[in-house]
């Protein structure tokens, strides 16, 4: 009754595209169910993925999470991050079988409006969905640097260049596999300046994933590995009940499985020596 009378009173409003009901609705979900590379000019880049096109819904549920403080929608974007991981075609966990996921710097005055950083809380969301992974903050953005909306591939690159650094709080051995993870792909700059940073610390960049990416710039990755379980369940006892990433949508706030609490009040783990 009172869940009704909050719907009258203040209607729930899909993310993706304003369909009233529903926080968002299945068509905007799906959208995040695919996985494609991404073109890039750039040189030294690792594989870079994303779910979808930066447009129409997509855009709009980005936006929504990013920009409107829809902190609800990190569940569902994160089981969708967590549901492409294993998908990717060059990516791999590291000898223990645990992903290290590392969220895309943010500038703090921007994380500050948002009430936090989504890319972290994007990466903990993953955790809760992914078997044996872990958030970890290891890069942080210099107050020099400034608003990259609206500039092209070699002004991000420099204004990025040089401001992009290793938190001192955290330790991985050297050779450790570590995925980055960001919302929206635009021209791969900051996906060249992390790994440059990454690199030089020891670490071996599997790849970026992001949510989005560039329109006219996605190719579709064949999925051999899904293909692959669906011919062998279908083989075997079929694929009646099975329950994909977005079975049901999950609005209230998942634990983290972790400890230690950021900066930002996000949990994530410790540093590992």
């Amino acid at each position: 009754m009172l869940t009704a009378l909050l719907d009258l009173l203040l209607p729930r409003l899909c993310a993706g595209c304003s369909r009233a009901g529903t926080p968002w609705c299945v068509p905007c979900r799906a959208r995040f169910d695919s996985l494609y590379r991404v073109r890039l000019g750039l040189p030294r880049l690792p594989p870079v993925h994303v779910l979808t096109e930066y447009s129409g819904a997509a855009r709009a549920t980005v936006l929504a999470y990013k920009e409107r403080r829809r902190r609800d929608l990190a569940a569902g974007l994160g089981r969708a991050l967590a549901a492409a991981i294993p998908r990717l075609p060059r990516g791999s966990p590291d000898p223990a079988g645990r992903w290290w996921l590392v969220p895309a710097p943010s500038r703090r005055p921007a994380a500050r409006a948002r009430g936090g950083s989504h890319t972290l809380r994007l990466t903990a969301s993953i955790a809760t969905h992914l078997e044996r992974a872990s958030s970890i903050p290891i890069l942080g953005l210099d107050r020099t640097a400034t608003d990259s909306v609206g500039l092209g591939p070699g002004e991000r690159l420099a204004n990025l260049g040089g401001r992009v650094h290793l938190s001192g709080r955290w330790r991985l051995p050297p050779g450790t596999p570590v995925l980055l993870v960001d919302d929206v792909v635009t021209t791969g700059a900051t996906a060249a300046v992390c790994s440059s940073v990454l690199r030089a610390a020891g670490l071996r960049v599997i790849g970026m994933l992001a949510l989005t990416g560039p329109a006219g710039r996605l190719e579709p990755e064949l999925d051999t590995k899904k293909t692959l379980r669906k011919t062998r369940r279908s083989a075997g006892r079929g694929t009646s009940g099975r329950r994909g990433p977005f079975a049901e949508y999950e609005p209230a706030q998942t634990p983290v499985r972790s400890i230690g609490t950021s900066d930002n009040g996000l949990q994530s783990h410790p540093p590992i020596e």
